[in-house]
């Protein structure tokens, strides 16, 4: 049990001191039972033998401004323990004189988007990879688990995509290890089956683990796959390129043109072909759409220019 101290001011506060004696019990056991988070198992039935004669339906409506329901009501979390534990009792919480420097974060993140909005808003064909990270960021909603799994596309779209919630992004990690992808999609859509996910793979990345999404479709954890296409390895072509000049730059990192769009159709789900940037919003929201209705993951392949590059791939150094 880890170690907590009892806010002595509840008993100060109206919404506390004038309820019923068998709900104050209850809500100190509550508080003494959550973890070091302020989340609170949920469990009437040990809440009943220590604090006898409490009725389920009651508490929670006595106490639904105190909790916020998680996993689907398994567990509750309780903001006023945290604010307690960690914001009145630590002497060193310095929250109010982080917020000037925060606040100049922010600005200039919202100087450099302003920069890039150009990029993002492009009509050019072949798509510019900016428009179609963009895309992405305007179809995401606070449900979305989104998941990068590539190399020079997904570190575009770390400069637009920005998920609606906490906890709701995932990547390979400072390794970048391509292929992650498809077992990260399916392991989100098994832990949070209420929540969309939707993944963006390169090219490269999405052909490691393509068939294991008829392992996410027998398992009940379908998902949006999209697929920015260059046909290249870009991320290695560009620093080849560097070194060694045109004619020597693009050997080993060229793929196939592959549409991978059929590949939903082939088990059973919605692909697209994409080579017009107006089309993907509509597209993505079709994709939305038909992962709900038929319990298969969709792929959406969007044909993105193969000589535009990350600013993070043109800064590489191991090939200087």
């Amino acid at each position: 049990m880890p170690k907590r101290f009892t806010d002595s001011d509840k008993w100060k506060k109206k919404w506390f001191r004038c309820m019923r004696n068998d709900f104050k019990v209850f809500w100190i056991y509550v508080l003494d039972q959550c973890d070091h988070a302020g989340i609170w198992e949920v469990d009437f039935e040990a809440a009943e033998f220590f604090c006898s004669g409490i009725n389920e339906s009651e508490i929670r409506q006595v106490f639904k401004k105190q909790y916020q329901e998680i996993d689907n009501g398994k567990r509750w979390f309780l903001k006023d323990f945290v604010d307690f534990q960690y914001g009145t009792l630590n002497e060193n919480n310095r929250s109010e004189s982080r917020k000037p420097w925060l606040n100049e974060l922010r600005s200039e993140e919202i100087e450099r988007t302003e920069k890039l909005m150009p990029l993002f808003k492009s009509e050019e064909s072949p798509i510019h990879p900016y428009r179609l990270a963009w895309e992405i960021n305007e179809f995401l909603n606070k449900d979305t688990i989104y998941i990068g799994d590539g190399g020079d596309i997904v570190t575009i779209s770390a400069q637009a995509v920005q998920p609606r919630s906490p906890g709701n992004w995932m990547d390979p990690g400072a390794l970048g290890s391509l292929g992650v992808g498809t077992g990260f999609a399916m392991a989100a859509g098994l832990a949070n089956p209420d929540k969309e996910v939707v993944c963006l793979y390169g090219d490269g990345s999405f052909g490691m683990t393509v068939f294991d999404m008829e392992t996410a479709n027998r398992f009940g954890a379908p998902y949006i796959a999209i697929v920015g296409n260059n046909s290249h390895m870009n991320q290695i072509r560009y620093g080849q390129i560097t070194k060694y000049g045109e004619e020597r730059g693009n050997i080993g990192n060229k793929l196939g043109d592959v549409p991978f769009g059929t590949f939903a159709e082939m088990l059973g789900g919605f692909g697209a072909e994409i080579r017009e940037p107006n089309e993907i919003q509509p597209t993505l929201h079709k994709a939305r759409e038909s992962v709900k209705s038929t319990g298969k993951s969709a792929v959406i392949n969007v044909w993105v220019n193969p000589d535009e590059y990350a600013p993070g791939t043109k800064a590489q150094t191991m090939y200087k």
